[in-house]
């Protein structure tokens, strides 16, 4: 099912990513191909701000994203969206970097950092 939001929302986003602008978002890697399935990400400044925590995240969450993940991955379709590596990418306010949070055992391969880094645009990454 394709859902009108998301359409518009990566359009913008897309944009954006053409401009550089850092983006807050939510992704799953690939288990085969180790790609970025990225359903969803927005500019920092339209991120969910939460006061407690002093972050800036995503307004979504993977487990509203995964059937459309599904729709556009039919090799995902018989994983539950939790048995694929997942992260995020979100804003901490309190030192001023983009943190980016996933498997570490993923998060460590360099070509996977290289496309975080290159779709998102963090600066300052922890």
């Amino acid at each position: 099912m394709r859902r009108p939001d998301l359409v518009a929302k990566n359009s913008q986003v897309a944009q954006l990513l053409q401009e550089g602008t850092p983006l807050v978002a939510v992704f799953w890697i690939h288990p085969k191909t180790k790609e970025l399935v990225s359903p969803y990400a927005e500019p920092l400044e339209h991120g969910q701000h939460d006061p407690d925590l002093q972050v800036v995240d995503s307004r979504m969450l993977h487990m509203n994203l995964w059937s459309t993940v599904k729709d556009s991955h039919p090799d995902l379709k018989h994983f539950k969206y939790d048995q694929v590596p997942r992260g995020r990418v979100f804003f901490n306010e309190k030192n001023k970097k983009f943190h980016v949070f996933g498997p570490a055992s993923h998060l460590a391969d360099p070509s996977i950092q290289n496309k975080i880094h290159n779709t998102y645009k963090p600066t300052s990454v922890v």
